[in-house]
């Protein structure tokens, strides 16, 4: 196959391309609606007319080998079902469907039957042989993919998807396991057995729990629009490396795809996360590809600026990533892979250490500008020779090993959340003498911050009480309650501390959201909540190191706030008390009885406590 080289410029994608594509798009309905009703006839095969050549898999409903032709010596695979398993499980419709639907469709992204006999005991399905393998594999081997790698794959898939529902063709079951890739690079979409052809609605509930989206969860019916959240859940996976929605427990995992709220990974750019929170969208109605536009939005979207749709669908752009004859160059390729690897490591390492050598033993010699001219150009030589060959080039995490694992700002931060007996959980010290140290700093550190805190209270609670006796006089309903109470008026400072406290909880959120992309007012609220009581679940914390240090000053700001709450309501029932002390008479001494009781109490008896409350405070 000829690639075509990758232009630098692309020419952006218009309504005229996308009208285009459609009328080639109603060419292969039409051949798919003929093939659909009028089966190609094939030539008859047995099993006897194909070698067995390895094992590719395991499904859920029998097993895939690699098979060659003994006429033509072409490779296939063979998808062997046991015919007493699919009627067990009464997928004998389904399973017809499936094969009446390969057999007709004809896209290059989408897998083709080429021929299907039975036996008494198996039905066989034949598929072109896929040599790259399962996507799943290329994700478990590699962790995650590059956007530039991903964004390659999601625009075959888009393109696949809009084939598919073109010709009214639901898949339900988008998933790396169902991808597979030729000996090109590029991808084919495989496994229909969910797949069904619809006019308007279905109400099936089928799926892989992880890519399911919400409307099959409750059953409301459901059209092309659930293939749309599970592209969404592809491209969040390659990137991130694990799935957006995810539970052990698989109803907890339903909530979470039913609630829509997800945290993107800091790996991906602004463009993606906007994608894909347009594809996980819950509400069906504004998800990419179910609006007005239909594909044309996905198609259109910033994240694939840089992708030529008509090059991708007549697979002419070299594709990042090429992968190897598995079955007979794998060997070969890892030993490769590994040479190229420790050869980039050494290389790395002798740029390190020219330059630390330089510091101690430089000359004037040679120069620090060409030392590192030198060097640098053999380790791009390096780099690009491995880069060439597919070599992933995250080899350490931690390279070169840090001296200290922590920032000052993440200590600080740490420091704080010890002393405010918060423990967010993120930031945790390792070694033992790290956590004896943490122990006595708390024991220490505790005590003297408390003590701050309940200072700052009284010094915001007198200011509190200050600025509300310079305030304009109150309403008539609340100078009625406070003639009424007198008592009363001092209790609405509480209540204004109060109303203070959620504006600062609702500014914190604010601010919140703004630092951190991918969090809503409302998780920046509930931060700023959990940390004012001191909770610290530590399920949402600040990931930017820059920010922490602000977030200190809020959560000691936000403690003292706290604690001024505490100090008023304190002065309030003090006050009280001082009045009940100043009673005198019969009705004080019985009270005062009453109190030291402190049992059998009869809450009708004080009921006319607060007219006496009412005329010593006003005396006072």
């Amino acid at each position: 196959m000829i690639f075509a080289q990758q232009e630098d410029k692309v020419v952006p994608f218009s309504h005229e391309h996308q009208y285009s594509h459609k009328r080639y798009l109603d060419l292969l309905k039409q051949d798919f609606l003929q093939r659909y009703a009028n089966p190609p006839v094939r030539e008859p095969k047995t099993v006897d007319d194909f070698d067995t050549v390895a094992t590719l898999g395991f499904g859920a409903f029998g097993t895939v080998l690699l098979v060659r032709d003994k006429s033509t010596f072409e490779y296939y695979a063979m998808k062997a079902l046991e015919k007493a398993n699919v009627i067990k499980k009464k997928n004998v419709k389904q399973l017809l469907q499936e094969k009446k639907i390969l057999e007709s469709v004809s896209f290059p992204f989408v897998l083709n039957l080429e021929n299907s006999f039975k036996d008494n005991v198996y039905v066989f399905l034949i598929t072109p042989h896929l040599a790259g393998g399962e996507m799943f594999s290329i994700l478990k081997k590699l962790g995650n993919l590059s956007e530039p790698l991903s964004q390659f794959y999601a625009a075959q898939m888009v393109l696949a998807l809009e084939y598919l529902h073109h010709c009214s063709i639901v898949h339900r079951d988008i998933k790396p396991e169902n991808i597979f890739l030729n000996e090109s690079g590029y991808i084919t979409l495989g496994d229909f057995g969910f797949c069904k052809i619809i006019r308007s609605r279905t109400w099936t509930i089928c799926g892989t729990p992880e890519y399911i989206a919400p409307e099959i969860i409750l059953s409301k019916g459901y059209t092309f629009s659930v293939d749309w959240w599970s592209l969404g859940i592809l491209i969040y996976e390659m990137i991130a490396g694990y799935p957006p929605f995810y539970s052990s427990d698989t109803m907890k995992m339903y909530e979470k795809i039913l609630g829509g709220s997800f945290k993107s990974p800091e790996c991906m750019t602004p463009t993606c996360k906007s994608l894909v929170k347009s594809l996980l969208d819950v509400d069906p109605m504004k998800r990419y590809g179910s609006l007005k536009a239909g594909v044309y939005d996905i198609k259109k979207h910033a994240w694939f600026i840089d992708i030529d749709w008509h090059t991708v669908l007549h697979q002419k752009m070299f594709p990042p990533f090429i992968p190897v004859f598995r079955a007979l160059e794998y060997p070969a390729e890892m030993a490769k892979q590994e040479y190229l690897r420790d050869r980039l490591l050494t290389q790395r390492w002798n740029l390190i250490r020219a330059v630390s050598d330089y510091n101690f033993n430089g000359t004037e010699v040679v120069s620090m500008e060409k030392l590192l001219s030198d060097q640098l150009s053999i380790y791009e030589k390096v780099l690009e020779e491995a880069s060439g060959s597919g070599l992933s080039l995250e080899i350490e995490n931690n390279f070169p090993p840090l001296e200290e694992k922590w920032s000052i700002l993440q200590a600080v931060f740490f420091a704080s959340t010890v002393l405010t007996t918060i423990g967010y959980g993120n930031i945790v010290p390792e070694t033992f003498w790290g956590r004896l140290f943490c122990i006595i700093y708390a024991l220490v550190g505790i005590p003297l911050t408390l003590t701050v805190i309940a200072d700052l209270g009284r010094v915001f609670a007198t200011c509190v009480s200050v600025i509300a006796k310079h305030l304009p006089e109150m309403p008539k309903w609340c100078s009625r309650v406070s003639e009424a109470n007198p008592a009363g008026q001092k209790s609405l400072y509480a209540f204004w501390a109060v109303g203070f406290l959620f504006v600062y909880l609702s500014a914190g959120a604010g601010l919140f959201k703004m630092w951190e992309d991918d969090w809503t007012f409302y998780d920046g609220f509930y931060f700023c909540f959990i940390t004012m009581t001191t909770i610290g679940f530590g399920d949402l914390v600040p990931k930017r190191p820059k920010y922490m240090l602000l977030c200190t000053l809020y959560i000691l700001i936000g403690l003292a706030l706290t604690s001024t709450i505490i100090e008023l309501v304190r002065r309030q029932y003090a006050r009280s008390w001082q009045q009940l002390r100043a009673l005198s008479g019969p009705l004080a001494d019985t009270l005062r009885r009453l109190g030291d009781a402190g049992r059998g109490v009869d809450v009708s008896a004080l009921h006319d406590l607060r007219k006496v409350l009412t005329v010593v405070s006003s005396k006072n």
